[in-house]
């Protein structure tokens, strides 16, 4: 029987975390982790994992940070996904679609088969997931990446709200 997974980026699409942005980028980790609780989840995010896990739908998280960061902020706001595949996760990182790969493999999809949506803010996410035949590449516009960037980058869709995913998802 087929599986439905999505697969989402964890900074700027599930979690606002701009404010982290300077400290990351000096190396300030200590100061980071201390800082996440000044991050917020995007309108609608708990609502539509919720919604996802009521309708059997498996989901979790690729990104290009660190694990032990990825981790902090996932429970820090109580996420609840089954897997989390960080930067030191695959030796090669998005744009190249190993990540996306791996996360499949964790999550027990098979693109073949199964229908696997992968949704982030980035080109390098839409870019990440176009290689894989079948995955289903979405955009975001509230993340970093404008609609035209993401389009370009060859996203299958953009959306303008997390609620959107619900649709999308109950309407395939």
């Amino acid at each position: 029987m087929s599986k439905t997974g999505i697969i989402f980026d964890l900074d700027m699409t599930l979690v606002d975390t701009k404010c982290l942005y300077d400290l990351r980028a000096q190396g300030m980790w200590a100061k980071v982790y201390q800082d996440i609780p000044n991050t917020r989840l995007f309108n609608g995010v708990q609502k539509t994992i919720d919604a996802l896990y009521e309708k059997q739908i498996i989901a979790g998280v690729v990104t290009s940070s660190p694990r032990k960061y990825a981790e902090k902020v996932v429970l820090h706001h109580k996420l609840g996904l089954p897997i989390t595949i960080a930067y030191h996760d695959t030796r090669i990182h998005k744009p190249h679609p190993d990540p996306i790969k791996l996360a499949c493999i964790k999550l027990g999809l098979n693109p073949d088969e199964d229908k696997v949506i992968s949704i982030g803010d980035e080109a390098k996410d839409i870019t990440a997931s176009k290689p894989i035949l079948n995955v289903i590449a979405i955009g975001v516009l509230w993340g970093l990446d404008s609609e035209e960037v993401l389009m370009n980058a060859g996203a299958d869709l953009v959306i303008k709200s997390m609620n959107e995913i619900l649709d999308y998802v109950t309407s395939i």
